[in-house]
């Protein structure tokens, strides 16, 4: 059995190491071969170097460091599937996983096979966050058939189905790579894992989250938070950037994914940003910041 590992980096050398040193300390079932297939997007820290040093065997791209994360394990995936392997796993480089991760995530794949034989599933794991012990990514449930907004799902004491994934830590079957292909080039860093695992669905795959967690990642919230006070170019630039929501990409997520409404669901980000810009809080801001008044 063959599990090619995909992942991204950028200018986060120590973390990318760290993450590799978890990979590979990992337990596997005996006969279970693993590559790694990393991107490299135009790191200036020497990451590929290191890399190199310390895992020899690792299949490094180089990339121009525009990629972001979409873009990033798009082309790892790229690599990876020329040597069509019975796995995908796809990794975030500053996710740890414990030892056990692959071996529970392998076994949860069997049971739902042999449960499922018609159904190739998805298989992703939750992580927490180091310090608190909270959970950060995992899998990803939606609230509302008409409105849906998509939300992180608890780690439960047994396997759950849920509506998609985060990227950090997903085991995917060679069967659902050959019905689903790659991540969709519309999307630059964030929404390729959500449309992935949602495209899996509709092509009747199965999407499930592992019980507890199986590693551990530091959340990013600082990513998504809007400016407080701008000017409404500041604000939909903000909004517009490539971790954000920029147009074409939330388009092509809300389009496909966000129901009936999905015209309301895209304009949301944008009428926010107007808000900020314009609305009481960018008045009161200003009142505040204003010494004569």
């Amino acid at each position: 059995m063959h599990i090619a590992c995909v992942l991204t980096c950028h200018n986060r050398r120590d973390k990318t190491l760290q993450c590799l040193e978890a990979l590979h300390g990992c337990t596997l079932p005996a006969g279970v071969q693993l590559s790694v297939h990393l991107v490299d997007d135009g790191s200036s820290d020497a990451t590929a170097t290191a890399v190199l040093m310390r895992f020899p065997r690792t299949f490094v791209i180089e990339g121009d460091g525009a990629l972001f994360w979409s873009g990033g394990m798009r082309r790892a995936m790229a690599s990876a599937m020329l040597l069509d392997p019975d796995f995908y796993l796809w990794l975030n480089d500053d996710t740890l996983l414990d030892p056990q991760a692959l071996s529970e995530l392998l076994a949860l794949h069997r049971e739902l096979l042999a449960a499922h034989p018609d159904q190739p599933a998805i298989v992703s794991a939750a992580v927490r966050d180091p310090r608190s012990g909270d959970c950060t990514y995992g899998g990803v449930v939606s609230t509302s058939h008409w409105y849906p907004w998509f939300v992180n799902a608890p780690p439960a004491l047994t396997p759950q189905r849920v509506a998609t994934i985060n990227g950090n830590c997903v085991l995917i079957p060679r069967a659902v790579v050959r019905r689903i292909g790659n991540i969709d080039p519309a999307y630059v860093h964030a929404l390729g894992d959500w449309d992935y695992g949602l495209r899996a669905a509709n092509a009747g795959c199965g999407v499930w989250l592992a019980a507890g967690t199986l590693g551990t990642c530091e959340g990013n919230e600082a990513v998504r938070q809007p400016l407080q006070s701008s000017s409404l170019r500041q604000q939909l630039s903000h909004t517009t950037g490539p971790k954000r929501n920029p147009l074409r990409p939330w388009w092509t997520f809300t389009s496909r994914h966000c129901g009936p409404l999905w015209l309301s669901h895209f304009a949301r980000p944008y009428l926010s940003a107007a808000w900020r810009a314009f609305g009481p809080g960018r008045l009161r801001n200003s009142n505040q910041s204003d010494p004569t008044s």
